[in-house]
């Protein structure tokens, strides 16, 4: 299958989460985010979760990181 990169149909940015609403095709999609430090310090970013919005057998969640500003 062919990937490319996803341009949300919604997107809504938070300070402490982002929320993008995507229409689903067969096509592997990748969605890419960077993030603002104000502070420096070791941060623990969340894991990424998705969830088709009628149907919650649709789901995943993905990985979590460290972050760490200087």
């Amino acid at each position: 299958m062919k990937s490319s990169r996803i341009y949300p149909d919604y997107l809504d940015i938070r300070d402490d989460r982002i929320t993008a609403f995507a229409t689903v095709t067969p096509t592997i999609k990748y969605f890419y985010y960077s993030v603002r430090a104000v502070s420096t310090g070791t941060y623990i970013m969340g894991a990424i979760n998705a969830t088709a919005m009628y149907d919650g057998n649709y789901n995943s969640t993905y990985g979590n990181n460290k972050v760490t500003v200087k």
